[in-house]
């Protein structure tokens, strides 16, 4: 068992409420002396825990020192296993280098004073991506201890792309003028400051509104209401709206909270989950932009109703930018009185809120991933029973919700559950917010009903010549035009917010590869079908590609599929063959037509024993062929 209550010794639960995070350094600082470090870091442990550092800060301590100096110094390490090795939970320094290496936006070796990331989802590459990333190399090679370029999975720009990360700040639509902005901030041509007022604000893209972004709900105004009824009546009104998680698995909201509020203990947790990692979807980054107060109202109004004391906000790495806007909102709301104790004058209700930063992995999406990355550990994603309801953040029973999920229930204190159900299309109550990209006139986001097709989204994103659509981001569906009167619901097409736009000059199977190398990169690399499986995919789609593949080829990636599927610990690696699947069941023939000729390998002998020929003509010369 986990850290559980039931020793009756006091909960070790997170001190990074605010202060341990701060925006990024622009550039980055160089680290103190090595004489100088562990000075420095007790005085920085000092600044910014209460106590002492904890195991399950430790994740928040390298994010802090990563913002701070663009990567975690050997001294770090070790001070850190010696500060931890006076507690209850001990660690390596391996075991710290591990976590580092886990996290894509953590680096444990040197790092330049500016570090760039490159989106290079396929939206971003569909506007110019790969020229972007070409010329940045070229830069990195000039300045190689200036300056470094990096490409990274979707970054939550896809509406406004190619989007970048320049030390954690975000930039929409990077292009020729960005491009010289950047060289010459790298130059010392300009200031840090002089980038910042070229540095815009983050667009919201809101298209259509619904239920949702229709309103901007006063701070505390369905929280008060939600106050009037009972815990239970609580949950009973979410019942009947029969609420269904907006992450994408579409659970009963309601049965997740009952079974957190049933479960025994004297701390409970809720985790709203804005850890937005599924590529092609931005909507929660919009959702904490224009309505953070819905949000911290359902998750206030989901602590009454379960009995939680504590609550965080698993916030992604790319969306750091937002962090500053959290913690004015989070301040404004104790000093409202609806946060802390005594909350709206409720003796018995006290709720505290807490932030957690990511660092940069996908499998954190999975809720019990993401409580083992909370807790500072790699996001692996555990064995269940037990379930968070019953045991999750710190052994505590954990109620885990989306972003999205908290704003309906935010709608649902206001005006009832049953206004809430009587929006509703075959089982899918509500709205859905989605995340619109690709080739469109109008990208964005749209707040939609659930008996909206496919079709009619796209009519109203102005595609056009649509190819195919990728529903629900790269572990959904590839959809092609003859399913585009499918509804987007729960029941027909689900979708976790993604909605990806293909016309007909796009090549599918290079988008099925970028999916796919997706996958092989954020495998978290626990079981085997998923960490060897996805390197097969990606190996087998380069013999395709190359018009080296033969009919064996395609029953391995058949045979492969099903094993993923069935064999796989998490939804990860169950889904990862998803783009691979729909692309071989729709147009076979994107595989037929890159075999080799009649099924056979296709090779050039003379190319293939060119490099043995220079070799043996080398050596005949003694090393001097004439050349």
């Amino acid at each position: 068992m986990r850290n559980s209550q039931s020793k009756g010794m006091p909960i070790p639960l997170s001190n990074t409420i605010t202060k341990v995070l701060s925006a990024s350094q622009l550039p980055y600082e160089p680290w103190p002396s090595d004489n100088d470090i562990p000075a420095f870091l007790e005085g920085l442990a000092q600044q910014v825990f209460s106590g002492a550092l904890q195991r399950n800060d430790l994740l928040q301590w390298l994010v802090r020192l990563q913002q701070q100096f663009g990567w975690i110094h050997p001294q770090a390490i070790r001070w850190a296993v010696a500060t931890l090795a006076a507690t209850d939970s001990p660690i390596s320094a391996e075991e710290i280098r591990g976590i580092i290496d886990f996290y894509s936006f953590l680096e444990k070796d040197w790092s330049p004073g500016y570090h760039l990331y490159l989106s290079t989802n396929v939206t971003d590459d569909f506007a110019g991506q790969q020229d972007n990333l070409a010329f940045f190399r070229t830069l990195q090679n000039r300045y190689p201890k200036r300056f470094r370029v990096t490409p990274t999975s979707c970054s939550g720009l896809c509406d406004q792309g190619p989007g970048a990360l320049l030390n954690g700040y975000p930039i929409a639509g990077m292009n020729s003028e960005w491009r010289s902005t950047l060289t010459n901030l790298v130059e010392g041509k300009i200031t840090p400051e002089d980038f910042f007022s070229k540095l815009s604000a983050v667009d919201d893209n809101i298209r259509v509104r619904d239920l949702l972004l229709d309103r901007q709900l006063s701070p505390g105004k369905a929280l008060q209401h939600a106050m009037q009824l009972t815990p239970d009546a609580v949950i009973d009104e979410v019942k009947r709206a029969q609420l269904r998680g907006r992450g994408g698995a579409g659970f009963s909201t309601a049965f997740k909270w009952q079974g957190c509020r049933h479960s025994p203990g004297e701390h409970k947790i809720i985790i709203c989950n804005a850890d937005e990692g599924e590529p092609g979807t931005f909507k929660d980054r919009v959702l904490l932009q224009r309505h953070l107060d819905q949000v911290l109202d359902g998750m206030t109004i989901a602590a009454y109703a379960v009995g939680a004391d504590h609550g965080y906000i698993y916030l992604r790495h790319e969306y750091q930018f937002l962090l500053q806007h959290l913690i004015d909102t989070i301040t404004q709301r104790y000093q409202q009185g609806f946060l802390g104790k005594n909350i709206l004058d409720h003796p018995s209700f006290q709720f505290d809120l807490h932030i957690h930063l990511g660092a940069g992995a996908y499998v954190c999406g999975e809720e019990s991933a993401l409580i083992e990355s909370m807790e500072g550990k790699r996001g692996i994603p555990r064995v269940r029973p037990p379930y968070p309801a019953q045991q999750g953040y710190m052994g505590l029973p954990t109620v885990v919700n989306n972003v999205e999920t908290f704003c309906c229930v935010s709608e649902i204190a206001i005006n009832g559950g049953d206004q809430f159900a009587a929006q509703s299309c075959q089982g899918s109550t509500g709205t859905k917010v989605h995340s619109i990209s690709g080739d469109c006139e109008r990208p964005g986001i749209y707040e939609l009903p659930f008996h909206t097709t496919i079709a009619e989204a796209l009519t109203l994103a102005g595609a056009t010549n649509t190819q195919a659509v990728q529903v629900g981001g790269p572990s959904g569906k590839l959809i092609f035009p003859h399913q585009f009167d499918r509804a987007l619901n729960f029941s027909e097409v689900s979708s976790g917010g993604s909605f990806m736009i293909f016309d007909n000059s796009r090549d599918l199977f290079a988008i099925v590869k970028n999916f796919t190398d997706f996958f092989h990169h954020e495998s978290c690399g626990f079981c085997t079908p998923c960490r060897v499986g996805c390197g097969i995919l990606s190996e087998k789609l380069d013999k395709f590609a190359a018009s080296h593949a033969s009919d064996d080829d395609i029953l391995h990636l058949r045979e492969m599929m099903e094993l993923m599927d069935v064999a796989s610990h998490c939804g990860l690696g169950q889904t990862a063959a998803h783009p691979v699947r729909w692309l071989l069941e729709e147009k076979p023939d994107f595989f037929r037509q890159r075999k080799g000729q009649h099924g056979v390998l296709k090779i050039n002998l003379r190319d293939v024993t060119s490099d043995a020929r220079n070799i043996e003509r080398i050596q005949s010369t003694g090393g001097n062929d004439g050349r």
